[in-house]
């Protein structure tokens, strides 16, 4: 069952174009690894931003978050029901509209949500990952 989406547009979590192509390019993996020498390391990175369902008001329903904020006029089963702002550090802030089928929508006046994802506390270290222990000996 499907209980929550949010098709969000991109810019909403990060507009850095230059630092998407900077991770994406071809990268060197290292090839011939392990005791058979057939293993590789593809040297993946990976990019963490918040999660638009970390969201309260668009957790547990459809919602189409963005920056067109005249998309009811083109599309008449969509409703708005939040404008979303985001502070740029130093600018001001940018501003995305969300939206969800009329039958979804709840009745009022559209809400303004300022800075609504939640803000994880981020470590410089990575931790390990693969290890599991065993309740008893070998």
């Amino acid at each position: 069952m499907l209980t929550a989406l949010a098709l969000v547009d991109g810019n909403v979590l990060n507009e850095d174009f230059n630092l998407y192509l900077s991770i994406t390019g071809e990268r060197t993996k290292r090839v011939g690894l392990g005791t058979y020498a057939d293993g590789a390391d593809r040297v993946r990175p990976m990019l963490i931003f918040s999660n638009p369902l970390g969201i309260p008001q668009l957790d547990r329903t459809a919602t189409l978050v963005h920056g067109d904020h005249g998309l009811s006029e083109s599309f008449e089963d969509l409703v708005p029901v939040y404008t979303l702002k985001r502070s740029l550090a130093g600018k001001k802030a940018r501003k995305f509209s969300c939206y969800r089928q009329k039958r979804d929508a709840p009745k009022g006046p559209v809400q303004e949500l300022v800075n609504p994802f939640p803000t994880p506390n981020r470590e410089e270290t990575t931790h390990p990952r693969g290890r599991f222990t065993l309740p008893f000996r070998l």
